[in-house]
């Protein structure tokens, strides 16, 4: 690895600063680290799609991003990466964003089809969640088709009745009703 490292560095003046610990991933969950070989085969996207969620919030140079709690690390990223570049060029290149939750409860919403599961642009199916770009209209019809459960009246039971759960939450979130 140090020959592979040093080979780079002297061919790439662009790595003169790198060292070999810059070439294992470290897993800040549990504090361990990936050896080379159990590195192999990971795809670059692993690490590079980070930076480029970065990349398309510090373009913007925006200053607060609504997100849930499963983009904090995205959002401490980009933080992190704005500080280094205006450390770097010694000025307020990029302004550090700040997270923007809606409420605690709305931090996470689920699935329109499927409640147990988070609302993502990855599913296949368009009426598991609500787009940007959908009108109106088809938010409405969105949420009408939306899971709920056979369960007479509204009541608030993520356990028990998490589609009416999820609801509720994307009410309270839109309502400022709690």
């Amino acid at each position: 690895m140090q020959t592979k490292l040093h080979q780079l560095r002297s061919t790439n003046p662009n790595l003169q600063n790198t060292s070999a610990a810059g070439a294992t991933i470290s897993l800040a969950s549990t504090g361990d680290e990936l050896s080379e070989s159990a590195t192999e085969g990971l795809n670059v996207g692993l690490l590079a799609y980070p930076v480029l969620q970065a990349a398309d919030i510090l373009i913007y140079r925006a200053t607060g991003v609504p997100i849930g709690e499963d983009q904090i690390q995205h959002m401490n990223l980009t933080s992190d990466v704005a500080r280094s570049f205006n450390s770097y060029y010694n000025k307020e290149v990029f302004p550090i964003p700040k997270s923007i939750f809606a409420s605690s409860e709305a931090k996470r919403i689920m699935s329109l089809r499927h409640p147990t599961n988070k609302m993502s642009k990855s599913d296949p199916s368009d009426a598991t969640r609500i787009n940007l770009s959908d009108t109106p209209d088809q938010i409405r019809s969105k949420i009408r088709k939306a899971t709920t459960d056979t369960t007479l009246g509204i009541s608030y039971d993520p356990d028990m009745r998490p589609g009416v759960a999820n609801l509720l939450r994307i009410h309270s979130a839109f309502s400022g009703e709690e």
